[in-house]
């Protein structure tokens, strides 16, 4: 009885992990003094019992000096699964930051509006020297991986050197 009891808990557990494969969810950008305007694309990929892939891609309308460009690109970062549920952000809540060899995640507060709650912000500082970083702020309320706002930097932008991109929930 008690190895069904697993089974069916493993199951549940993986068809659970397996539901957020491939979510996305996308992010109009803040218009700046550098970005005029864009689309920052979240999704979950590769997802394991332990880990998964946070696939950041971006279209950007850029203007210095008064030339024009669009770049597009993408970064990516494994990250905990615990990331794929509110627990994990409660977790990090009482901890304050978590370290692994991926990623040193940092959590910097709670965050409420009209139409968001029980929403958690945290920072993610890529290890490995991968020229960004970014706050993120989840809430569990919201479809597919719940980013409802973001705060890249880029640390390496042609002719400006560190620019940070804000977006928010399409």
């Amino acid at each position: 009885m008690f190895k069904l009891f697993i089974l069916v808990a493993l199951a549940f557990l993986s068809l659970n992990l397996h539901s957020f494969e491939n979510e996305s969810i996308t992010h109009i950008v803040q218009k700046d003094n550098l970005v005029k305007s864009g689309k920052v694309v979240l999704s979950t990929q590769n997802i394991q019992s332990e880990t998964f892939t946070l696939n950041i891609s971006y279209n950007l309308k850029v203007s210095v000096f008064f030339i024009t460009r669009n770049i597009k690109g993408t970064k990516n970062i494994e990250l905990p699964s615990d990331f794929l549920d509110p627990y994990g952000y409660e977790e990090l809540q009482e901890v304050g930051v978590r370290d692994d060899e991926r990623a040193r995640i940092v959590y910097k507060g709670r965050f409420q509006s009209a139409l968001y709650y029980d929403c958690h912000t945290i920072h993610i500082y890529p290890k490995d020297n991968k020229g960004w970083d970014g706050e993120f702020t989840y809430c569990p309320t919201v479809p597919s991986i719940g980013f409802i706002r973001t705060a890249i930097t880029m640390h390496k932008v042609p002719f400006v050197g560190r620019h940070t991109v804000q977006s928010k929930i399409q």
